[in-house]
C-alpha cells in the first residue's frame, strides 16, 4: 500500500451513486499533507481515509481494506456514498452541505455495506489535517463499533421489552436500591395508592409501610438482597395517598448491572378482598411479623365481615 494520498478527483456533477464506480476522473491539484504523516496512518488500527468534495476515495489506510473486505485500488474506485447503506446517503449530502457552509465536522455513526454484502457500523471522526477547508484536507477516523452497536440494540430492545411488560402488569413493581431508595417506580401504583409514579422517585420505600410491618419489611428487603434467587412474600400495609392502608403481598429478587448487584426489583400483588376470606390460622401466617400477626388477626375476625376488609388495609 502506499503511503502518499492519491491525488483529489471530481466528477462534473453530484450524480447517482451507482454511477461513479469504474469512471475515470480528471485530477486536480490540491494541498497533501506530509507523507510521513501518511505512512504512520497506514497501520493504524482504525479506518482511516481521506475524499473529495464529491466524496470520491484519495486515500485509505490498511484497516479500510480488512474492514472493508476491498482492495486499496477497488476502494480508490469508489465514492463514499456507494458504501454507504441507502438511507444514510441524503443524511451525509446534508451534513457536507453545512460542511461548505462553514460547519465544523462531528463525529457520526455511519453504516456501510461491505464487499461480502453484510453490514457494518463505524463511530466515524474527523481530524484538520490542512487549513483551507476543502474536505481533501479533513482525515475521516472510523472505528469498527458493529458488535457493540449490536449488543447496545438488543439491551435497548430487552429494555423496551421490559418495559412494556411492566407498564401493563397489574401488580405495582418498583427498583430500589440497596438503601431502599425507589428508582423505578411502575406506573400501576396509582391505581393501587393514588400517587404519581415520578413523585416517589428517590423516597424510601420504607416511607409508606405501616409502622407495624416496619420490622417484616426490613427483614424481607435484607433477604431479597442476599438471596438472588428473592426472599420469603411477606404481607405488607402500605399507605395510600389518601392516608389510609392498603395491604399487599410483596416478593423480590436482586437486580445485576454489569455484574454487579445494584439493588432489589420488587413486586407487590393487592391481596386485601383475599385476606378478608381467611380464617385466624391463615391470618396469622400473612399478616407478617408473628409479634403482630396473632394480634392483627384476632382483631380481624371479631369484626363483621363488611369491615374486616378495612381493617386488613
Amino acid at each position: 500500500m502506499g503511503f502518499r494520498p492519491k491525488p483529489a478527483r471530481v466528477t462534473s456533477a453530484p450524480e447517482a451513486r451507482s454511477s461513479t464506480r469504474g469512471k475515470s476522473r480528471p485530477s486536480v491539484s490540491r494541498p497533501e499533507p506530509s507523507a510521513a504523516l501518511f505512512k504512520v496512518l497506514a497501520n493504524a488500527s482504525d479506518v482511516m481515509y481521506t475524499h473529495d468534495g464529491q466524496g470520491n476515495l484519495t486515500w485509505v489506510n490498511g484497516a479500510a481494506e480488512r474492514v472493508s473486505g476491498y482492495t486499496r485500488d477497488e476502494l480508490l474506485a469508489i465514492n463514499i456514498l456507494d458504501l454507504l447503506v441507502p438511507e444514510q446517503v441524503e443524511i451525509v449530502r446534508a451534513r457536507w452541505a453545512r460542511r461548505r457552509q462553514g460547519e465544523l465536522p462531528t463525529p457520526v455513526i455511519a453504516d456501510i455495506t461491505i464487499k461480502d454484502g453484510s453490514r457494518r457500523t463505524l463511530e466515524v471522526g474527523h481530524c484538520l489535517i490542512s487549513g483551507d477547508g476543502e474536505s481533501s484536507s479533513i482525515l475521516h477516523i472510523g472505528r469498527d463499533v458493529t458488535n457493540h452497536e449490536r449488543a447496545g440494540r438488543a439491551l435497548r430492545e430487552s429494555e423496551e421489552r421490559f418495559r412494556a411488560f411492566v407498564e401493563q402488569s397489574s401488580d405495582v413493581l418498583s427498583l430500589l436500591d440497596e438503601q431502599g431508595k425507589i428508582i423505578y417506580q411502575s406506573q400501576s401504583i396509582a391505581r393501587h395508592l393514588g400517587y404519581v409514579p415520578e413523585e416517589l422517585v428517590g423516597l424510601s420505600c420504607f416511607d409508606f409501610v405501616h409502622a407495624e410491618d416496619l420490622e417484616t419489611a426490613l427483614v424481607g428487603f435484607r433477604q431479597g438482597l442476599e438471596d438472588p434467587s428473592g426472599g420469603n412474600p411477606i404481607v405488607l400495609r402500605l399507605r395510600h395517598k389518601l392516608g389510609h392502608w392498603k395491604s399487599f403481598e410483596a416478593v423480590s429478587s436482586t437486580y445485576v448491572i454489569g455484574g454487579q448487584r445494584a439493588g432489589l426489583l420488587a413486586s407487590f400483588r393487592y391481596v386485601g378482598d383475599r385476606l378478608e376470606a381467611l380464617d385466624h390460622g391463615d391470618l396469622v401466617r400473612h399478616l407478617g411479623a408473628p409479634q403482630h400477626g396473632d394480634q392483627r388477626a384476632g382483631r380481624v375476625l371479631n369484626q363483621p365481615r363488611e369491615r374486616r376488609d378495612l381493617l386488613l388495609e
